[in-house]
């Protein structure tokens, strides 16, 4: 009978010390940006979203979002596509008066955002390896991955810098703001 009481006791104890999970406010505020950002983009690129988090223990240090796309495509337009999509993201981080005190860095830059497009020909069909299979940032460096078909694994076909792409699209008569990065 002691024992039940121990046990019985154990349990009350620790339901009455669990409480839900109460964001802080910054998690808040820069959900409101993320949220209305990931509507707006999935409407104006077809995408869809499949996974999303990111670094916020004291600060906003780093978003992540993970999209899926069907679409074929070739470099040139996976990085326009990317450069318009993590452009957007920053100048609405940069624009939100409330979220800059809880922003690890200000303005906040690429090198905080991990966006990844993964395409798909079909739903749940790989692209050919001819076409871009995935496109991830970490720390402000973007990488190009295809599909190999004989291992069915991302092979990187490319990298660069969020700067240098923005560069390079700009280049091609598309103008992007590099000073908000």
């Amino acid at each position: 009978m002691k024992y039940f009481l121990f046990a019985l006791s154990i349990v009350c104890v620790s339901c009455a010390s669990y409480s839900e999970y109460v964001p802080s406010n910054y998690v808040i505020v820069i959900n409101k940006i993320t949220d209305r950002y990931v509507k707006d983009t999935e409407e104006k690129y077809n995408v869809s979203l499949f996974g999303s988090g990111g670094g916020m223990m004291y600060n906003v240090n780093n978003i992540f979002l993970s999209f899926h796309v069907i679409k074929e495509v070739k470099l040139e337009e996976a990085r326009k596509m990317y450069v318009e999509m993590v452009s957007d993201l920053l100048n609405r981080i940069n624009q939100d008066e409330e979220v800059r005190p809880y922003l690890s860095h200000f303005p906040y830059t690429a090198k905080g955002v991990s966006i990844q497009l993964v395409f798909f020909s079909h739903p749940d069909i790989s692209p050919p390896p001819e076409n871009i299979a995935i496109v991830s940032m970490l720390n402000g460096n973007i990488r190009y991955g295809i599909n190999n078909p004989k291992t069915e694994l991302y092979v990187d076909i490319h990298q660069e810098t969020y700067d240098d792409a923005v560069r390079i699209v700009n280049s091609q008569n598309q103008t992007y703001d590099t000073t908000v990065r």
